[in-house]
């Protein structure tokens, strides 16, 4: 049995220990169009490699019906064990699970090398242009020749980050290949807004994020997060961020608006209370309470030029508590960690087999399936690997 894996990604890579493991006798082959195997995998969690999240559910994913099924037969506990059978060990900090190295580079080389220990054989700098039907079997054209095999299996991944290999470009050939597609958008990545932010580049507060979808009757809540927001001189950016902007790409309404409560410790009337004695005990209170251009900021959008009265005090309060911003866009899939968007569920059997062309396999990005920040997309990946390792 000769299996073409195309991608080695977070999905492909591990896929191809899994097959040739219980299936010593078949022939692997890894094919990627980058010169260095798993060179996006060697980005993720900051170069840390962020493999899983211990409270993953599949709840946190935009299909969960999907993907309950792969969630109960493949429980946190299990996907540690075949982690482990990889020669992995795993450190938790907090609900996330790196590597024991806690390195990207040391998890991809330690899969490579066993891989290829294995008898996996990689191709390198080989771009898939397409493929058709052979026999029982396919035929995979590239720039470096035609290739046969038995079995596809696309890792490829979505659009996100060019520079690292990801680029998209097989998504034509599906569509040539008449699988629908959902739109392929950055996910987990800035967001520029209408607001002009520029004096803020740079600043860092922790908030909390409320993000919205819809107007009036119909605005509805859809995100709630704290963590720290990073200004940049166009938008708003950090982990939080990258998670309300995921739920924006997700959203089908016209209207979308974030909200930023700058101080969740405190209710609106304690802070007005604490800036009125902060004030009376120093008149330059404002560079110990928040940073100069975010303070100035605020109160401009209050609506005051400096607090005087009792009452600017309350409103200046209720700013701080519900700061508004309005998207404009969102930064390019370069700048973003996963893609929205990919070849749609509906297209696969439960076996991640193509409904459409036997023999045919999707794994990990390359379909829309997405998840937040935080290890949730490489166990993702993780989890399509293993499940159809044990079909094959």
């Amino acid at each position: 049995m000769d299996i073409a894996i195309i991608g080695s990604s977070g999905a492909g890579l591990p896929c191809s220990i899994f097959l040739k493991k219980k299936h010593p006798d078949w022939n692997v082959s890894v094919f990627d169009h980058n010169l260095k195997v798993g060179k996006k995998l060697l980005a993720t969690g900051n170069g840390h490699c962020n493999l899983l999240n211990i409270s993953a559910r599949p709840e946190d994913y935009n299909c969960p019906e999907f993907l309950a099924p792969y969630f109960l037969k493949f429980p946190y506990a299990k996907l540690i064990d075949a982690l482990n059978s990889l020669g992995i060990a795993t450190m938790e900090m907090g609900d996330l699970v790196y590597p024991l190295s806690f390195s990207s580079n040391g998890y991809v080389d330690a899969l490579a090398s066993l891989s290829q220990q294995l008898g996996n054989r990689f191709h390198l700098g080989v771009r898939i242009l397409d493929y058709k039907k052979r026999g029982n079997g396919y035929l995979l054209t590239t720039n470096c020749g035609d290739f046969a095999c038995d079995k596809i299996i696309f890792a490829t991944g979505g659009k996100s980050g060019k520079n690292l290999g990801s680029d998209g470009s097989l998504f034509p050939v599906f569509e040539k290949h008449c699988y629908s597609i959902s739109p392929l958008k950055p996910g987990l990545c800035p967001i520029v807004v209408k607001e002009d932010v520029s004096r803020l580049s740079g600043l860092r507060h922790r908030a909390c994020v409320y993000s919205y979808s819809g107007t009036g009757e119909n605005r509805t809540l859809v995100h709630e997060e704290e963590g720290e927001v990073l200004f940049k001189k166009d938008g708003l950016s950090g982990i939080v961020i990258f998670n309300t902007e995921r739920m924006y790409a997700h959203s089908s309404e016209g209207s979308f608006e974030i909200v930023l409560d700058l101080f969740p410790d405190y209710r609106s009337e304690e802070l007005s209370g604490l800036l009125l004695a902060l004030q009376k005990a120093n008149p330059a209170f404002a560079t110990s309470f928040l940073p100069l251009p975010l303070f100035d900021y605020c109160l401009k959008c209050s609506g005051l030029s400096k607090l005087e009265q009792e009452g600017d005090f309350a409103r200046f309060a209720k700013t701080l508590k519900s700061l508004f911003f309005h998207p404009k866009a969102v930064y390019p899939f370069e700048d973003s960690q996963v893609t929205v968007g990919g070849i749609e569920i509906s297209n696969l059997l439960p076996t991640l087999e193509s409904k459409k062309e036997k023999g045919v396999f999707f794994l990990g990005e390359v379909l829309n399936v997405d998840g937040p920040c935080g290890g949730f997309n490489l166990e993702w990946c993780l989890i399509s690997a293993i499940a159809l390792a044990s079909e094959l």
